[in-house]
């Protein structure tokens, strides 16, 4: 008796086709990644574009679209205008997280997650390679945040957003004291998101600023890597827990 044949195994899925805009943006995003093309710089103009990369004006016009949307152009009218690499500093990630958050494709909750693994590592990374320039700079930002507080027990009806203000320097300088460039890039933009949510928070939160802004620096300064991941952790968590709360609105 002659055996049945196994029946044939789907291991492999179809193969999606490229289209045609999607291949001009891996190529120009090949060509700005790669340094041909830096930032400062215009990309050639749509038609050169085109008859070089072999494709029709309107797939360049589309990925074009696409890299500005990204990030990593930015398009110019006038005489001197088109498509411009931009100089990546970390902002560009706000729009795009800010994009995220209003498609509820990212809750504030995950940012502040992802917010407190980066940063807590950041903190490490201060306590073991700051100097004492660092350490200066965050210290003088307690101190002002302290003054703060003091003028809006005082009455002070500035004083608020000038602590939420000098609460956002702190993580920024923080992230440069960890010295890794990457980390402080992501904090600018996840800082850009993150305190337009922080602007509803009470004023009754102060205390807890000066406090944890004090105790994060110290840690620092003493060289205790994990004391700060903890403290930094700790810090965002309870602003976190403020918004999800809604005791801010």
């Amino acid at each position: 008796m002659v055996p049945m044949p196994e029946p044939k195994r789907q291991i492999l899925k179809p193969v999606e086709p490229v289209r045609t805009f999607e291949a001009v943006v891996a190529a120009l995003r090949d060509a700005i990644t790669s340094g041909q093309v830096k930032p400062g710089e215009r990309l050639a103009s749509q038609r050169d574009l085109a008859e070089q990369l072999g494709v029709s004006r309107g797939s360049v016009v589309q990925a074009i679209r696409v890299l500005a949307r990204a990030g990593l152009v930015e398009v110019r009218p006038g005489a001197q205008g088109g498509a411009y690499v931009r100089h990546f500093d970390g902002s560009q990630l706000v729009d795009t997280l800010e994009l995220l958050l209003d498609l509820d494709h990212l809750s504030l909750g995950e940012l502040s997650e992802l917010r407190a693994v980066v940063e807590g590592q950041n903190a490490a990374w201060a306590a073991e390679r700051h100097t004492d320039e660092d350490v200066e700079r965050l210290r003088e930002i307690v101190v002002k945040v302290r003054e703060l507080e003091t003028e809006l027990n005082d009455g002070s009806s500035e004083a608020w957003p000038m602590i939420l203000a000098e609460d956002a320097l702190f993580h920024r300088e923080l992230a440069r004291t960890g010295h890794n460039r990457a980390a402080e890039a992501f904090m600018i933009g996840a800082l850009g998101v993150v305190n337009r949510q922080l602007s509803k928070l009470p004023e009754r939160c102060a205390p807890e600023i000066t406090r944890s802004l004090d105790a994060i620096t110290e840690s620092v300064a003493r060289g205790d890597a994990e004391d700060a991941r903890r403290l930094i952790f700790e810090h965002i968590q309870y602003f976190a827990l403020e918004l999800a709360e809604g005791k801010g609105d």
